[in-house]
């Protein structure tokens, strides 16, 4: 999996620096695919409709409360900043070390008020505790608002996406977190769900990438990414949007 994922970024350095087109790009990761073979793609549900979130059917959450409850992400499609070509390659490495509990992100529930439809969160990376996953640094608390059993943050939170790289670890810092989701009637699944955040231009410089910052990675594309978000509203963009659908399971939460 490791070697998989070296194999990645190797070829979305050689993507980013080439200008080459996505048809150059196959299954596999560069090994043993032939032209022809099928490209990973996000599903469509993920590309269109807010990751389907809009056209699920909702209902009431029957459990009566969700209070210390903690759910884990399970898998997560990245649709940006990376364009098709670049996330196509990333995302099953991605859902790899979910697979594997590499990469862990918690939505811990503190508050379930169904009278007044409003639920407070935690959400934050966190580490294996056994069977159970224990909360890395103490995540501020998010309110949201839940009816029919989806909920829709009404504050927004933080997050740092840790990807394994072999012998060092990509740190992804997520600010500016929006979640939107729907819980299973039973409590048993969050899905679909989408997350909005923003990667800033300040992080970005300080994430290193084979050799390069993340801000020098995603402008050196051809075309170049740019950024896209205005977060302290001056009229010049300093963040890219970053985007993906997700689901969730319940685990168990270590104190």
């Amino acid at each position: 999996m490791r070697i998989r994922f070296l194999a990645a970024l190797v070829a979305l350095t050689s993507l980013a620096w080439s200008g080459c087109g996505i048809d150059e790009y196959y299954t596999g990761m560069g090994q043993g695919a032939l032209p022809g073979d099928p490209l990973y793609r996000v599903p469509d549900v993920f590309v269109a409709g807010g990751c389907g979130l809009a056209e699920a059917n909702t209902a009431p959450v029957t459990v009566p409360s969700l209070v210390g409850q903690a759910f884990r992400f399970d898998s997560l499609a990245l649709t940006k900043p990376l364009p098709d070509s670049l996330s196509a390659m990333v995302n099953p490495v991605i859902q790899d070390q979910m697979d594997t509990a590499i990469i862990n992100v918690l939505l811990v529930v503190d508050r379930d008020d169904r009278n007044s439809q409003e639920m407070t969160f935690r959400l934050g990376a966190a580490d294996p505790a056994g069977e159970a996953f224990r909360l890395t640094g103490t995540p501020a608390s998010t309110d949201a608002t839940m009816v029919d059993g989806r909920f829709d943050f009404t504050g927004r939170g933080e997050v740092v996406i840790s990807v394994d790289l072999g012998t060092e670890k990509l740190l992804l810092p997520v600010k500016a977190v929006e979640l939107s989701g729907l819980i299973a009637p039973d409590g048993s699944q969050i899905g679909p769900g989408i997350l909005k955040g923003a990667l800033t231009e300040a992080d970005a410089e300080t994430v290193e990438i084979l050799g390069s910052s993340l801000k020098d990675f995603l402008t050196g594309t051809n075309p170049p990414i740019l950024p896209d978000l205005d977060l302290d509203e001056d009229g010049t963009n300093d963040a890219w949007l970053f985007e993906g659908c997700f689901t969730a399971t319940p685990v168990t939460l270590a104190p």
